[in-house]
């Protein structure tokens, strides 16, 4: 059995918000993988949990005895209804979960949901230089498809994020809109509570 395959992915239960907050503050304090600066607390991601559905739903990845090393989601790129097919993925893992080949497993059932429930883009944006999101992302089948240069300011640099896609094709059967018109577009929303500032992480 891999290193990977000792892990469960499930899909991820308010009781997990404690682990996942865990998980993603390690990103927020010491990496630049995510652009949010403030500290994430339990009953945000507790929040955020409750929001998830079919169509954008979470997933963790829990070792044998119930420990909660990793979480992956599906979130709404834009809440304009005719963005209600396109959806933006993000990872984070436990320091001691990566490079074993769980980030990939977590990206392949992200996957296969989107097109499950009828979704027909994934998106990224992933911190220039990230060269493992970076290639897992493109092992995986996604392309880069923009630049945005200069726009997050973290530990007193400026940092390019780089965008890629997944084309899943047109969806066999077309799912409702998600989302009110009242909404607007406001650059795409990233993983992490209510926060427009996450891009993924996967190592």
């Amino acid at each position: 059995m891999s290193a990977a395959q000792q892990f469960t992915i499930r899909p991820a239960r308010v009781s997990d918000a404690a682990a996942l907050a865990r998980i993603y503050n390690v990103s927020v304090l010491h990496s630049v993988a995510t652009f949010q600066t403030s500290h994430e607390t339990e009953t945000r991601r507790r929040e955020w949990l409750l929001t998830r559905s079919t169509f954008h739903p979470a997933f963790v990845a829990e070792t044998l005895d119930g420990a909660v090393m990793g979480w992956g989601a599906l979130s709404p790129y834009c809440l304009n209804g005719a963005w209600s097919h396109t959806v933006e993925d993000s990872i984070y893992l436990d320091a001691i979960a990566q490079r074993q080949g769980l980030g990939a497993r977590l990206l392949a059932r992200l996957i296969t949901t989107a097109r499950t429930v009828g979704h027909r883009i994934i998106l990224a944006r992933i911190v220039a230089g990230h060269s493992a999101s970076i290639g897992l992302h493109a092992k995986l089948g996604f392309s880069e498809v923009g630049r945005l240069r200069n726009v997050g300011y973290k530990f007193d640099q400026w940092h390019d994020v780089v965008y890629m896609q997944l084309d899943l094709g047109v969806p066999p059967a077309m799912h409702p809109k998600t989302s009110s018109e009242k909404s607007f577009c406001a650059g795409g929303k990233h993983e992490g509570s209510s926060h427009t500032d996450t891009p993924p992480i996967l190592r």
